[in-house]
């Protein structure tokens, strides 16, 4: 139910993400990288996306959007090169 990032150098878990009630079965990083930090997508059983802001993170993760598709399953996840666009299939 959670994601974890992880910095390479160290070996360290850095951030972890939580806030969703199923596997979380996709993660994508924005490929926008600033000094502010990072943006990453994820994607759950549960059937929700959520988009986690890594500048400004919180206990738990600071997600700054949702997006619940209980109509149907989604088979695949997309995150577009900005970061301010998700797509679902």
């Amino acid at each position: 139910h959670t994601c974890r990032v992880w910095d390479t150098s160290t070996g360290q878990c850095m951030h972890v993400l939580s806030g969703h009630t199923g596997s979380v079965e996709w993660c994508q990083f924005s490929s926008v990288f600033d000094q502010s930090g990072a943006i990453l997508a994820t994607h759950s059983a549960d059937h929700t996306c959520r988009i986690f802001d890594l500048s400004n993170l919180k206990e738990g993760g600071n997600h700054v959007f949702d997006s619940v598709y209980r109509e149907y399953e989604a088979n695949s996840v997309s995150l577009s090169q900005c970061g301010t666009l998700i797509a679902t299939l």
